[in-house]
């Protein structure tokens, strides 16, 4: 299973890029139960699991190309420790570092 979690066959190009593990993981059971309240009885074994494959990957679409990745996209631009890591010219400098810290200042009237 190793061997083919990590083979290059395996890649697909639709995929490439993407990563709806986590979305199929977190939608999957709670759609799942959807299914199977708003059609009490009507599933066969091979059609459920096509039903509520088709549903969970689906939504885990929307959610990495709406939430997921918009997200990971201003970690990069806003984190301090994302910018460590992505390297020296890019990680802020003490200065840098020393403004965000200070708290805003407050105009009075």
């Amino acid at each position: 299973m190793v061997y083919l979690g990590l083979s290059r066959r395996l890649e697909f190009r639709i995929l490439k890029g993407r990563d709806y593990s986590y979305g199929v993981y977190l939608y999957g059971y709670p759609l799942q139960q959807a299914l199977i309240q708003l059609f009490p009885g009507v599933w066969s074994v091979a059609t459920f699991f096509a039903a509520s494959v088709a549903a969970s990957l689906a939504m885990a679409a929307f959610s990495w190309n709406v939430i997921e990745k918009p997200i990971l996209r201003l970690r990069r631009r806003w984190s301090v420790a994302a910018q460590i890591h992505a390297g020296p010219e890019t990680a802020p400098t003490a200065e840098a570092r020393a403004l965000q810290a200070q708290p805003a200042a407050v105009a009075v009237r």
